[in-house]
């Protein structure tokens, strides 16, 4: 194999992203999803927190349901749920609360 098929191999593994990371985007989307929906709850009130605190809240939640581990927080995870879907998460959790 020459050298240019063996990079473009390369870079199309580096780029593609994994199984994995595909399940728990899939499985946070539809988590997220139910939220929105009503048909999942979590068993805090909006709230009894601000948004800052909730955050964090929401996204233990989100790992508990997502994966095998626990869901404390952590600080790299919080931040990339947030980055992907925090704008979401701040429409359902003013939706009650605060008129936008």
């Amino acid at each position: 194999m020459s050298l240019k098929h063996t990079i473009r191999r390369i870079l199309r593994e580096e780029m593609t992203t994994s199984n994995y990371i595909k399940r728990r985007y899939n499985c946070m989307d539809e988590y997220i999803t139910k939220l929105e929906n009503g048909e999942e709850t979590i068993p805090i009130r909006k709230g009894q927190f601000d948004w800052i605190n909730y955050q964090i809240i929401i996204t233990a939640f989100i790992r508990n349901n997502c994966q095998d581990d626990n869901g404390y927080y952590d600080p790299n995870l919080h931040s990339s749920i947030m980055d992907i879907f925090g704008d979401r998460l701040y429409q359902w959790y003013y939706k009650d609360n605060v008129k936008l």
